[in-house]
């Protein structure tokens, strides 16, 4: 999913002008990696140091920092305080000069329920680290005010290794202008990782690549990436950012729980997926990866140069749903998406939209259920492509043919770097200027409160009309997220395969195996529950019943 992603400002820093913040990361034996950090206290004399309490889904324990020391312009140790788990807290001389030290350990972690894994990993060969869940930052430095920042990094070329990161590729030093919140928003990744580089119109692309058990050839990926980025620039005629970087690190080799995903940061992407992934064209990994690609860059302007007004699940609709659209439209535009492929895409996503239980969601759950349940957490990107889908061709009509919604992206472009943030009422807005009010009411309307979406009735690119057709949709019958947490079974819906299965509110979860599907392998679900002191092993079909949905049948050529 979306996190923020923006260009890299160089600068060069005389003796005379030091920055305001330098970071030093230095590998040790252990493995253990120490984080020096020298910045400037505050003139009130108590600086507080942070890292992200929850980020990406992630609830930090704060685990990365052991051995935490700071000292003073003397070099004497001054008094910490721990108030929170990500908080610390020193008083100092107005203005003072401090060193902050810190150790990241190794250490064995719990695999996680559900989502991507964006905590730390250090063992021997491979460190990767999201600055959010490690890299202290002081608190009067957490905002997007411009200041002068260094990183250097030592001794990860021990043993063969290397090192890469949204700063450049290798140990640095590295000297930049950017905000805290951008320093902090990146990934350092070192150890036994194979790094290609790519020109994209004289600008260079990263592709950082762990393990040797992949099925496909790194140069096929670093192609693929560089030809993803190139399209989505000619797009918005943006060829200003020198450095990218693409990580891709292994979750597991599981072929019947494939899981592919990942993060967009500043200036890169950190891909997560399973060593079985292969990029041959046939196959629907193949497709996979290159959406997630699309989408995540994407969000270098959709969230990034198209800057937000600080919305959060109640605007994910746009900044998620839009960009899922433009991910496939720009995929089809380009060649890397046949008609059919992009057609069999939409159908897809138009019918997982039909069968989510929580369809009809009003903005306010999305906003306050986003990261608590899987139906509503999956509503603002089908919402927002339904939206995208409906308001291109609105465009298109009204203009009779001279506009689309590629204009308005276009307008929120430059009102942003007029200094002018995007929110939904302004997106809202603007739609209301390309089309009429009827049709910018009934957009409000759906966005707002849940209504149903006026799909258009045939698409411009590829050619298509709207039919109908039926579909089955993945259903667990029942709260994942909260029943996984509470091991107690909760939210079993009336109606639904769960319930008829037997599966009830209340009864102590033991033990849970379910899956949408992969090619590879059919959905099933399998729930253990406690039945008067014995485990009982329930198995159903997590499909709904075969329902109506709408789906796009590619025009036949005259």
């Amino acid at each position: 999913m979306w996190m923020l992603l923006i260009s890299l400002v160089l600068a060069v820093f005389t003796p005379d002008a030091p920055p305001d913040a330098a970071y030093s990361l230095t590998l040790l034996s252990g493995p253990q990696v120490r984080v020096s950090l020298q910045v400037t206290g505050t003139s009130t004399g108590t600086t507080e140091l942070r890292l992200q309490p929850h980020w990406g889904g992630i609830e930090n324990d704060g685990g990365d920092v052991t051995a935490l020391k700071v000292t003073d312009s003397k070099g004497s140790e001054l008094t910490i305080e721990h108030p929170g788990t990500t908080q610390w807290k020193v008083t100092h001389q107005p203005s003072e000069p401090l060193t902050v030290s810190y150790i990241i350990p190794a250490r064995e972690l719990k695999p996680l329920l559900r989502g991507n894994d964006y905590r730390t990993r250090l063992e021997p060969g491979l460190f990767h680290m999201i600055g959010e869940l490690g890299l202290i930052l002081p608190e009067h430095f957490d905002n997007e005010t411009l200041r002068a920042f260094s990183i250097a990094f030592h001794g990860f070329d021990q043993d063969g290794g290397s090192i890469v990161s949204s700063f450049g590729n290798g140990p640095g030093p590295f000297t930049l202008q950017r905000s805290g919140q951008d320093v902090r928003h990146t990934v350092i990744l070192a150890g036994k990782v194979r790094t290609l580089t790519r020109k994209v119109n004289g600008n260079t692309v990263g592709i950082a690549i762990v393990g040797n058990e992949w099925g496909f050839n790194d140069d096929d990926l670093a192609d693929l990436t560089a030809r993803i980025i190139a399209t989505e620039r000619d797009f918005w005629n943006d060829h200003t950012d020198p450095w990218f970087l693409v990580t891709l690190t292994p979750t597991g080799t599981d072929a019947h729980s494939f899981s592919i995903g990942g993060t967009g940061l500043t200036d890169s992407f950190a891909l997560f997926c399973n060593t079985g992934l292969t990029l041959d064209e046939a196959s629907p990994r193949a497709m996979q990866v290159k959406r997630l690609l699309a989408h995540e860059y994407f969000h270098t302007w959709n969230g990034g140069k198209i800057k937000s007004a600080g919305e959060e699940g109640a605007g994910y609709w746009f900044s998620e749903g839009f960009t899922d659209f433009y991910a496939r439209r720009l995929l089809h535009s380009s060649g890397m998406f046949s008609d059919a492929v992009y057609l069999d895409q939409l159908n897809e996503m138009l019918g997982q939209a039909a069968g989510n239980p929580a369809r009809n969601a009003p903005a306010s759950r999305v906003n306050n259920e986003f990261w608590k349940n899987q139906d509503v957490q999956k509503l603002p990107y089908q919402r927002g492509d339904q939206v995208a889908l409906a308001v291109d061709e609105r465009v298109r009509e009204v203009s009779k043919g001279t506009r689309s919604i590629d204009d308005l992206m276009k307008s929120l472009l430059e009102k942003s770097r007029s200094g002018e943030p995007y929110s939904s009422e302004l997106v809202l807005k603007l739609i209301e200027s390309e089309t009429d009010v009827a049709f910018a009411a009934a957009i409000r309307s759906a966005v707002v409160d849940g209504s149903e979406i006026p799909l258009p009735a045939s698409i411009t690119t590829p050619r298509a009309t709207l039919a109908k057709g039926k579909s089955r949709s993945f259903d667990a019958g029942f709260d994942i997220d909260a029943s996984r947490k509470s091991k107690t079974l909760t939210g079993v819906r009336p109606g639904t395969a769960a319930h008829d299965a037997g599966l009830r509110d209340g009864q102590t979860l033991k033990g849970l195996s379910i899956s949408s599907g992969t090619p590879e392998a059919p959905p099933f679900a399998k729930v253990t529950i406690d039945s008067e002191g014995a485990s009982k092993e329930i198995t159903y079909d997590p499909l709904t019943p075969p329902i109506e949905v709408p789906r796009y049948i590619a025009k036949k050529s005259q």
